[in-house]
């Protein structure tokens, strides 16, 4: 494992976060290994692409349990053990398409605002117990899965995609100490593409200036 080859003790375990007995016995075990959980970055999400209107129940359900109930389940679970213990951090990964509308996914977008709305709650409730909890708002990002769309750098400001390092190192920080004084935060990495205005056109290529 990367890990390892950085020097750093690491172990692999296989758990459904789907499965709350699953989520409950990982962290157990995790506890006993480490003597505790100080941090959780949860990564699991999907999506489906289909017009809202013709989105099936099975389809909205199965968004809405990857990409928010699992996030709820597996937060509590890791709770239950960092609010004894008076320390903890919790990353989830959100999405700008809870930020704006997204076409085509309209369970995705919902569910990642559930999501956002969920991280603001959790760190109110805990943050008595030196718990934090934030979340991070990707845009696009060049994973294996979305390999190819090269078409959409061009929509963003630093005319790339992200990559999956600019992801991590913004969980580090937010996992880390260097970030002890927030909470309840969803942070945007996506390149500038959520502060660009939609009814202006970036380019200035085609503008009329006169005086």
């Amino acid at each position: 494992m990367a890990a390892r080859a950085l020097g750093a003790e690491s172990s692999a375990h296989t758990v459904d976060v789907l499965d709350r007995e699953s989520a409950h016995d990982t962290f157990a075990q995790i506890a006993r290994q480490r003597d505790g959980i100080d941090i959780l970055v949860n990564v699991v999400g999907s999506s489906r692409w289909s017009p809202t209107a013709d989105a099936s129940d099975d389809d909205w359900d199965e968004v809405f349990a990857l990409n928010l109930r699992q996030q709820w389940v597996v937060a509590q679970e890791a709770l239950h053990l960092m609010i004894p213990a008076r320390r903890g951090s919790i990353v989830a990964i959100s999405s700008v398409s809870a930020l704006a509308s997204s076409t085509l996914h309209g369970a995705y977008g919902a569910a990642k605002a559930g999501l956002n709305s969920l991280v603001k709650t959790l760190a109110v409730e805990n943050g008595q117990y030196g718990v934090r909890v934030n979340a991070i708002a990707p845009g696009t990002i060049d994973t294996p899965a979305r390999a190819g769309d090269t078409a959409l750098a061009a929509k963003v400001p630093l005319q790339r995609r992200g990559r999956p390092s600019d992801i991590g190192d913004a969980a580090v920080f937010l996992a880390s100490a260097a970030a002890s004084y927030i909470t309840g935060q969803v942070l945007v990495v996506d390149g500038g593409v959520s502060a660009i205005h939609t009814l202006i056109d970036m380019s200035t290529d085609d503008q009329n200036h006169s005086e």
